[in-house]
């Protein structure tokens, strides 16, 4: 009896263990399997192509293991039970009847009882499933085939699992592709001769924020659009192509596609019509890629150093698109590059408080160059402040007070509760014509208006906007008190260092707006074009790394979080 049970488990091991070695040892190919693995339990597919991946080689050994082992015992005990029947007279081989019968029941409470076990502990243990994986990704799956038989072929997972074809166990014959959308417009990989023949997709964004087109030209022509479904989509959902209405055939060969997104971010565009009706208007529900540029239009939550062709030095409209948990806010400039660094002239914009969409078009376009975006924070930063020193690294000098002589920091120690709140000012713009409406308004509803802005997200230090002029204005960092110098000062008086509180949040812009009035500040500001800015969300300890020593007359402070380049 003994001897059995040693050969039933070598014989479950080897019989597990060697298929995965063997499979393990396959380099990685692109062929069909070269062995046709059999169903050993309903509902358990086997390994179909040479993309099943380890998981599912285990789970369709260890059901196998389960069957194989409890045919054996079943055998077995047919086999002691015939044995005994024909050992009459014969007691010798009636106690091996006798114990083979016990050997088989024995095999068999092993085997259901440790499943039993299993599944007393734990039952999804026992069903050994692929887990349920919301895949986070953009762009879309699509299939070959329709999600019915996507589904048939998939066994056993979720939908949410069909947005990660390489997990599951596909068959050969079903082909799909992962399209990432890296920009607005996709052309199909060139390896691909053929169009695409698409009968389902899977998208990773709902139809709130995303329009999907599907072309049969290699230049976007000949397109078939998700809105054209007579339904909304959710995440990671599965939708046959047929389902857009101009589309009456199982599958559409696609040669490219088309993602147009309304999610939260900033939308730059190369055209500009006050028009709502016009199809040149730059609404990014609709945007219009027939404009004669290479790019007519780019989408973005991002920072972004060098504008692409066609927006470069020619931005017609800007557009902030945001939801109650996400509001955006952008700056223009006219220099390309990563920040800090000067960045030529800058101009700010913000969204509207009431509104989902926020949109200016300017009556002459603007010759911006890069694109700094930042998260509007209404919260918090009140405590937070910047430090703006007369020397670099903020080195101390030796001052004089009361008779005493002691080394302190000239500088001052801006927070938000010394500085003037410009967010009306900024919403001021005068060579922009400016609209303010919700995601679904129609385009006939939608007219210009002025914008209502949040407030407490612009500030302003000195109000009077001449720092370097200001007699007696360095304070002790320590006691706020004005100090006198006592030694000679030969350069000229100037900021040469900045120092951003960890956890602020704030976007510091350093202007120098050398020669200008308060009164050309207040009105020019919100259009400038001639003082040059630098852009700051880190510590500076010497500005003549960024070629702002000694220029800094005025500083914004924007209570934000900026979004990486």
């Amino acid at each position: 009896m003994r001897k059995f049970i040693k050969r039933l488990i070598i014989l479950l091991f080897l019989g597990a263990v060697t298929p995965v070695f063997l499979v393990l040892a396959q380099p990685p190919s692109t062929s069909s399997l070269e062995v046709s693995y059999p169903t050993l339990v309903p509902g358990v597919a086997p390994p179909r192509s040479v993309q099943t991946y380890l998981p599912n080689y285990i789970r369709y050994l260890y059901t196998g293991a389960i069957a194989l082992g409890g045919l054996i015992a079943f055998s077995s005990l047919l086999l002691g039970g015939g044995k005994y029947l024909t050992s009459a007279g014969n007691p010798a081989q009636m106690k091996d009847a006798r114990d083979q019968i016990l050997s088989a029941f024995l095999g068999l409470i092993l085997i259901l009882g440790s499943y039993l076990l299993v599944n007393l502990v734990n039952p999804e243990i026992t069903e050994l499933r692929l887990p349920s994986i919301s895949p986070h990704k953009e762009g879309i799956i699509i299939y070959n085939v329709s999600c019915n038989d996507l589904r048939n072929a998939a066994i056993g997972v979720s939908d949410d699992m069909l947005g990660l074809p390489e997990l599951l166990n596909l068959p050969d014959n079903i082909v799909w592709l992962n399209i990432k959308n890296t920009t607005n417009n996709i052309t199909l990989p060139d390896d691909r001769r053929e169009a695409f023949p698409v009968a389902s997709f899977v998208t990773f964004h709902t139809s709130e924020e995303l329009t999907i087109d599907f072309c049969s030209l290699n230049d976007f022509g000949d397109c078939h659009s998700t809105n054209e479904m007579n339904r909304s989509f959710g995440e990671t959902e599965c939708i046959d192509i047929n389902e857009l209405k101009s589309v009456s055939n199982p599958s559409l060969d696609v040669r490219s596609i088309k993602f147009k997104w309304y999610r939260p971010g900033v939308w730059l565009f190369a055209y500009g019509s006050t028009n709502p009706t016009d199809s040149s208007f730059p609404d990014p529900r609709k945007p219009n890629d027939n404009c004669g540029q290479d790019n007519c239009y780019i989408y973005t939550r991002s920072s972004i150093v060098s504008l692409p062709n066609g927006l470069f030095d020619n931005v017609h409209a800007l557009a902030l698109v945001n939801t109650p948990n996400e509001k955006f806010g952008a700056i223009l400039h006219n220099i390309p590059g990563a920040n800090p660094k000067e960045k030529g002239w800058a101009q700010i914009f913000l969204p509207d408080e009431n509104n989902d969409i926020t949109l200016y078009v300017f009556n002459n376009p603007r010759d911006a160059s890069s694109l700094t975006v930042f998260r509007i924070e209404e919260r918090g930063g009140g405590s937070h402040g910047v430090t703006i020193c007369r020397d670099p690294r903020c080195e101390e000098r030796e001052y004089e007070e009361n008779g005493q002589r002691e080394y302190r920091q000239p500088g001052i120690r801006i927070t938000l509760g010394q500085a003037q709140d410009i967010s009306s000012n900024i919403c001021q713009h005068s060579d922009v014509t400016t609209f303010a409406f919700g995601k679904k308004t129609t385009q006939n509803d939608i007219h210009p208006t002025s914008l209502t802005c949040p407030q407490g997200i612009v500030y302003r230090y000195p109000q009077n906007n001449i720092l370097r002029n200001v007699q007696g204005g360095w304070k002790d960092l320590r006691t706020y008190q004005n100090l006198n110098e006592t030694i000679e000062r030969r350069d000229p008086s100037g900021v040469s260092a900045v120092y951003i509180d960890d956890g602020s949040g704030f976007l510091v812009m350093l202007y120098d707006t050398s020669g200008a009035s308060l009164q050309d500040i207040q009105n020019q500001l919100p259009d400038q074009v001639h003082w040059d800015v630098a852009l700051l969300r880190y510590d500076i300890p010497d500005l003549s790394t960024i070629h702002m020593n000694e220029r800094t007359t005025m500083v914004i402070i924007i209570r934000s979080k900026i979004m990486a380049q």
